[in-house]
């Protein structure tokens, strides 16, 4: 896209596409008052229809490649959502375009071709779940966009067919004691054990937690509205609308957080850090996702914890763990942040059914007479 500023002191955005009947170039424009980093974005996606109307049932079902789709997602996403996920969907997706083949016809795809290029690629179970989830997302998208006709491969792909109803919950969350044994293992580094205590006790996104500021903590809520994108290294809005909340400190909580406060009170003047941030580093930066991310894979690994650790598990432990106290999943939504989420029921679910099994096992033991 490109932007020509008009005598009449408008600016015209235009985009140049290639029109599929005559193999030749075109141009879309759209005409805006503002030349601004908001205006440019809506022109971009303004153009983006104009030339998905103009293509509109053009494109021959059975041509498109991996390629083209995978291209013209990319680009579809660039302008429709967060470039956070923009850029995780466009990595997960660009190492299926590696694995099958960029010149695959969409139409000719198959299950079994899939399958087969995981298995000769040795790609670990986690993995495929993350790329088959986002390839599915990016092939559903095509369809409905009429670029493709080949929906049973929407339909059979799935990375869990080995993976039990159960197992697939109990890996998403930390039991009480496997949770304990982590933080005993972390007490050695102090920012990683008080972050990772912070996050269990709070049910925060780690976007979250590295964006709140001192003055964000309150005696009685923090005030969750913003999120720290650890791929750009910047602050933006959270993830949606519901995420802008006030999570209520409990007892345990409170105590936590004045540990956390001495602790980062003590740091900070040791090193002469002056940061606005509740959570920051030796040079009063946000703490590096990265480097938290592999150090508890280590910790995991060190206490032979066979359950995949990332920052966000200790959001589905949270979630667990207030189940477990039977807590409603109105209210545990409401703390997490979100209006409904697929893995927080399943959660809460299998608490309840554990609960509930646990009960009768009880009463089974019981004689009244």
């Amino acid at each position: 896209m490109w932007i020509e500023e008009l005598d009449n002191g408008r600016f015209k955005f235009v985009e140049r596409y290639d029109d599929y009947l005559t193999g030749k170039q075109k141009k879309v424009s759209v005409t805006l008052d503002k030349n601004t980093a908001a205006t440019r974005k809506f022109a971009q996606a303004e153009l983006l229809k104009k030339i998905g109307a103009k293509q509109q049932s053009v494109y021959h079902d059975q041509d498109i490649t991996l390629k083209d789709l995978f291209d013209r997602y990319c680009k579809y996403q660039s302008s429709e959502v967060k470039q956070s996920t923009a850029r995780r969907n466009s990595i997960s997706n660009g190492m299926m375009l590696k694995y099958l083949g960029p010149d695959i016809l969409v139409n000719n795809l198959t299950a079994l071709y899939v399958n087969d290029c995981f298995a000769k690629y040795s790609v670990g179970k986690q993995k495929t779940v993350e790329y088959v989830k986002r390839f599915k997302s990016m092939l559903r998208w095509g369809y409905n966009n009429d670029l493709h006709t080949n929906y049973a491969i929407i339909t059979k792909l799935s990375a869990n067919n080995e993976i039990s109803a159960h197992q697939k919950v109990k890996d998403k969350y930390l039991e009480p004691e496997e949770l304990s044994e982590l933080l005993e293992c972390l007490k050695s580094t102090p920012n990683y054990y008080y972050l990772t205590y912070f996050l269990s006790l709070t049910g925060l996104r780690i976007g979250e937690a590295l964006a709140l500021n001192i003055s964000d903590v309150g005696p009685e809520y923090i005030k969750v509205n913003k999120t720290y994108n650890c791929n750009f290294k910047s602050i933006g809005t959270p993830k949606t609308i519901e995420s802008n909340r006030e999570v209520y400190i409990q007892p345990e909580l409170k105590e936590l957080i004045t540990r956390i406060k001495i602790y980062e009170r003590e740091m900070r003047m040791e090193k002469n850090i002056k940061s606005l941030l509740f959570f920051c580093n030796k040079d009063g930066h946000a703490l590096h996702y990265d480097a938290y991310r592999h150090y508890l894979a280590k910790a995991a690994e060190k206490i032979n914890l066979q359950k995949k650790i990332t920052p966000h598990i200790f959001r589905h432990t949270h979630a667990s763990i207030l189940a477990a106290q039977s807590v409603s999943i109105d209210a545990i939504s409401r703390r997490l942040g979100h209006s409904g989420s697929k893995v927080t029921k399943e959660i809460y679910l299998h608490i309840t059914n554990q609960l509930k099994a646990n009960d009768e096992a009880q009463l089974n033991n019981v004689k009244f007479l």
